[in-house]
């Protein structure tokens, strides 16, 4: 038992809790603290290099060019719907109006067959009758002076 490594070498406490001669053990949240700190550090450098790398602006562009695509193929096929959508209010607003101009020929008809006793007279003939009658009530003066 004489030798110097059998024996045990105990260390102090000073006053304050700690250990004497050397620096107080850091306590869990300071060492997570720390270990946080440089893996965010890591992680900034690391997200800093892949964004300037050219796989990384590669990608993108690819990603972008994709959405493009997609995106003009989405807004071509909405012009397509509207496109049809209006072209069949046209249809339907010409439809209506060749039927109000099919229903006031034939009112026009009728009442040219009440006129006319049965007979159907020309429309221009019809036209050319009203517009004699027109100005015949119209000019009484200029046709006595001639």
């Amino acid at each position: 038992m004489g030798d110097r490594g059998s024996h045990r070498h105990y260390r102090r406490k000073d006053e304050d809790g700690g250990t004497s001669g050397a620096a107080a053990p850091k306590s869990a949240l300071q060492l997570e603290a720390e270990a946080l700190a440089r893996i965010g550090e890591a992680v900034a450098s690391r997200l800093e290099a892949a964004l300037v790398s050219e796989a990384f602006k590669e990608r993108v562009a690819g990603r972008l060019k994709e959405e493009r695509a997609r995106l003009e193929a989405a807004m071509l096929e909405q012009l397509e719907v509207e496109r049809a959508v209006l072209l069949e209010r046209k249809r339907a607003a010409r439809e209506a109006a060749l039927k109000a101009q099919e229903d006031l020929d034939r009112l026009l008809e009728e009442n040219r067959r009440a006129l006319g006793g049965g007979k159907a007279a020309p429309l221009g003939a019809w036209d050319g009758a009203a517009r004699q009658r027109q100005m015949t009530h119209k000019m009484p003066m200029q046709l006595a002076t001639v």
